[in-house]
C-alpha cells in the first residue's frame, strides 16, 4: 500500500518520525506478545493523517 506514495520533501523529519513509530510499534508487540496492539496504533496513526488530509480539501 505504501509503494509509490509521496510523503514529504522533508526526508530527515519523515525518517525520524517513521523510526520512532517503528520502535514504538515494536515495543508494543514485545510487551503484548501480539501484533494486534501495533496494528491498532498504526490504524490510529493513519486515521489522524487521513483526517488531516481531508480537512484541507
Amino acid at each position: 500500500m505504501h509503494f509509490g506514495a509521496t510523503y514529504t520533501s522533508e526526508s530527515l523529519v519523515f525518517f525520524v518520525i517513521t523510526l520512532a513509530l517503528g520502535i514504538l510499534y515494536g515495543y508494543i508487540i514485545l510487551k503484548t506478545d501480539s501484533l494486534l496492539g501495533a496494528i491498532l496504533f498504526h490504524a490510529g496513526t493513519d486515521n489522524a493523517i487521513i483526517i488531516g488530509i481531508f480537512s484541507t480539501l
